[in-house]
């Protein structure tokens, strides 16, 4: 989904700063939810990549402390 969702074209090094309250909302526009494993690889696949931050709102709610964890485990 993501590897059809947009190419970059990317001139030299490149940091990618991801703000998951904007990716979650593509979900709409593509009709799946955006799997934050797939997102990393797609970004990592540019081998102008040197950075992927990705920025998400914390709370006490359990399933936004798992996404946390996950997201640390798959390298953000």
């Amino acid at each position: 989904m993501i590897e059809k969702a947009f190419k970059l074209k990317l001139r030299g090094k490149a940091r990618v700063f991801i703000d998951w309250a904007n990716v979650y909302g593509w979900k709409k526009s593509l009709k799946a939810e955006v799997n934050p494993r797939k997102l990393y690889r797609h970004c990592k696949s540019y081998k102008e990549t040197k950075l992927i931050s990705l920025y998400y709102g914390t709370d006490t709610h359990e399933k936004s402390k798992l996404f946390l964890q996950n997201v640390k485990r798959i390298g953000f």
